[in-house]
This record gives structure tokens, C-alpha cells and sequence, in this order.
């Protein structure tokens, strides 16, 4: 593992970031600073980040120590405890961020302005300061106040009535897609503050909603929302329907499944691949896109082309023509997968509890880019580091703040 001081070079090489934030979308947000070179403190409360209780976890027991969750978002941070809403956590926050060039937190809107310490009072401390919020629907507004997990910003703010079958309920989409989301683009609007703070010496605040970052993301809901506002269209669960009678959708191969997608003008790749008389004479008629009797015909050929054949080597035939097949994998499939395994995108981290740890790597490449320096850290790992080395604190001051539950 590399050294845990910041890489030479690395982009973000000298940014300050103090990180006051749980669960998915605020680390997400910080690691992705930290991996390519700032400098990150997170501060857990001290029952530790809500991460650590998710996992998965290597066994059935819940250690916080090696939830891979945790795990995978805090990489490259040091950590620290701290709990705002007491007195003796708000005066190290403040002593904190005179240090700092960025802060990365998700409490409810308000509350940290209640306990004193939220970004008007903080930037009076430290007046290039960039103060980012993720919460579920913004600082301000009539639901500012509302919970909103993952499933319900996708309802909400997705595209959740397009998902699943037609006669069917709603579904969500599984993971936590719309999380990382956010943390993405939170780590994108932090940089642009940081720019700005570093040309005006002006900080801001960087007000991120879950619930918006959906509304406007590509995939799907940008797209729903402008066409009804162009044509009044809405959208509607297709289910296992097809859109064309050319085969779309996931079907049984030897080993698994694989994806198919055949739109009318990719026809000629898919009759390259199959090779069969029946199927050219079926769609060489000009009027075969309303034929009812092509779904059928279609797949009487298909079903016994894919199950003599594995997921990679239906792909591999069928994109040799540029027909759009493929493998569906599993999380063991991707892990030993050779293009990622060429690529070096997984990388083992040597965690102190968790032990080797394979995880992914870089999002993106640079020269100097990414670099793995350090694992997440234990709860508290660099207390002593950060409050006794750094800010000077004695034995006894400590001693007091984890009396208060300040740590």
C-alpha cells in the first residue's frame, strides 16, 4: 500500500477538508477529495458513522469495524470523533475550521445553526470557507425538514413509475445508485466553491438536495420530466413487453443471463450472428415489424442459440457483428473479470481489522491522479493525532470532553 502522506502532485494536493457527515452520500462525497489528494478528517459521532451498522460484514456479526460500506467510502481519511450538538464539540469544530478549506456535512437543515456552529457563524471564523450541505431536499423549502432515504428520493424524484412490469406495482432499482449520485455531484459543486474561494477569498455555501440531483440526472428523469412539459407524455411500465418484435430484454444463456437489445435497424447484426435461413426469410419481408408471428418465430431460434452457449461467448459472437449482446454478471464475475483485472481497477486495501480488502479503484484516470494512501479508519483512530498533537490539547482537557460525550 502507498505511503499515507499525500501523493506528489496529486490535483487536490493541499485541500483541507473536515468531513461531518454519514452514511453513503457525504463520505462519498469526501473520498472522492481524499483519493485524489486532499486532506480529509472525518468526524464520527462518537457511536461512529451509521455505515458501520449496514455492511456487509464478513460474517453474521455486525462489527463496525469492517462494514465493507464504511469500508469502501472513507478510504484515505483520518478520523476523528466529535459530536456538534454538545458545547465541548461545537469549540473544537470552531477550532477545527480555522484549518480547514471545506466542510462536508448532512445534518438536517438547521441544526447546526441552532448548536452555533452552522456556516454563517463558521465563516466569520474562517471567511474562505466552503460549506457543503447534502441532505435529502435542500436547506429551504416546505419539505426541507423531511427524512428522505434512498427509496423515497427515487420515488419521489425518479423514475420509479416507470419501473417494473406493466400490471404490476412500482419498483425501486437496487443499490444505492441515487446516494453515490449525489456524492458525486456534491464532490463536483465542492470543487468549483473551492475554485472560486481560491480566486475572490469569498467561501459559500454549496446547498446539495438528493431529491434535485435526481430530478435533474440523464438517466431517465431529466428526460421524463422535459417531455411532459413539451408534450404532456408520460411514462409508463413497460414490463417485459417488447418495444419492437426484434428480441430486447434479459434471456437464459448456458451459464446465466445475458442483455439483448435489437432496435428494427439492427436486424442485419442479429441475422449475421444467428445464421439462419428462417430468420432471414422472416425479416425480409418489408412488413415484418408488424408481423405477430415474428416474437414467436423469433425466439423458437434464438432460446436454442443462447443455451448452447456461456454469457461471454454469446457477447462475444454477437458483438463480432455488432449486435448489442450482453453477459449479465455477477459481483464474483466482475471481481475476475481480465479487462478490470488488466487495468488494475481493484485494488487490495490492508485494513488493521478487515484485513485485505478488495476494492474498486479509481473512477477515473490522470497522471497523478488517484492514489490509495490509507484504509477508513478505526473510530477514533487519530484523536490523539488531531486533538493532542495538532490543536495542543492536554491529557486532562481530553479526559473532560469524553466525560461531556463531546468525543
Amino acid at each position: 500500500m502507498a505511503d499515507a502522506a499525500t501523493g506528489p502532485g496529486q490535483p487536490l494536493e493541499g485541500i483541507r477538508v473536515l468531513e461531518l457527515s454519514q452514511g453513503i452520500q457525504g463520505p462519498y462525497c469526501s473520498k472522492l477529495l481524499a483519493d485524489f489528494g486532499a486532506e480529509v478528517v472525518k468526524a464520527e459521532p462518537p457511536g461512529g458513522d451509521v455505515a458501520r451498522t449496514l455492511g456487509p460484514f464478513p460474517t453474521e456479526v455486525a462489527d463496525p469495524e469492517q462494514s465493507a460500506l464504511f469500508l469502501h467510502c472513507n478510504t484515505n481519511k483520518r478520523g476523528i470523533t466529535l459530536d456538534p450538538s454538545t458545547p465541548g464539540g461545537q469549540d473544537l469544530l470552531r477550532r477545527l475550521v480555522g484549518r480547514a478549506d471545506v466542510i462536508v456535512e448532512s445534518e438536517a437543515p438547521g441544526a447546526l445553526d441552532r448548536w452555533g456552529v452552522g456556516y454563517e457563524a463558521l465563516r466569520s471564523i474562517n471567511p474562505a470557507l466552503v460549506f457543503t450541505s447534502i441532505t435529502p431536499f435542500g436547506q429551504d423549502g416546505p419539505y426541507a425538514q423531511y427524512k428522505g432515504e434512498e427509496i423515497v428520493q427515487y420515488a419521489m424524484g425518479g423514475p420509479m413509475n416507470s419501473t417494473g412490469l406493466e400490471e404490476r406495482e412500482p419498483v425501486k432499482m437496487a443499490g444505492s445508485v441515487i446516494s453515490y449520485q449525489a456524492g458525486n455531484l456534491a464532490a463536483t459543486a465542492t470543487l468549483a466553491a473551492v475554485l472560486v474561494a481560491e480566486q475572490s477569498g469569498e467561501g459559500s455555501h454549496v446547498d446539495v438536495s438528493s431529491l434535485e440531483s435526481q430530478e435533474g440526472s440523464v438517466d431517465r428523469r431529466l428526460a421524463f420530466l422535459t417531455g411532459y412539459a413539451y408534450n404532456g407524455g408520460e411514462p409508463k411500465r413497460e414490463g417485459t413487453q417488447r418495444l419492437t418484435p426484434a428480441p430486447m430484454g434479459v434471456y437464459p444463456c448456458a451459464d446465466g443471463y445475458v442483455q439483448i437489445i435489437t432496435i428494427p435497424t439492427w436486424v442485419p447484426r442479429m441475422l449475421a450472428t444467428l445464421q439462419n435461413e428462417d430468420m432471414e426469410r422472416l425479416y425480409g419481408d418489408p412488413a415484418w415489424l408488424f408481423n405477430p408471428d415474428v416474437p414467436d418465430a423469433t425466439d423458437e431460434v434464438l432460446y436454442p442459440w443462447l443455451v448452447e452457449r456461456t454469457r461471454n461467448d454469446a457477447m462475444i459472437e454477437a458483438q463480432a457483428h455488432s449486435w448489442p449482446i450482453t453477459a449479465v454478471n455477477t459481483p464474483a464475475d466482475v471481481v475476475d473479470d481480465v479487462h478490470f483485472m488488466e487495468r488494475g481497477f481493484l485494488v487490495d486495501v490492508e485494513h488493521p481489522v478487515a484485513g485485505a480488502i478488495r476494492q474498486p479503484g479509481a473512477p477515473f484516470r490522470m497522471a497523478d491522479g488517484w492514489q490509495l494512501r490509507r484504509p477508513a479508519p478505526l473510530l477514533g483512530q487519530h484523536n490523539d493525532e488531531v486533538y493532542r498533537e495538532e490543536l495542543g490539547l492536554s491529557d486532562a482537557e481530553l479526559a473532560d470532553l469524553r466525560a461531556a460525550g463531546a468525543i
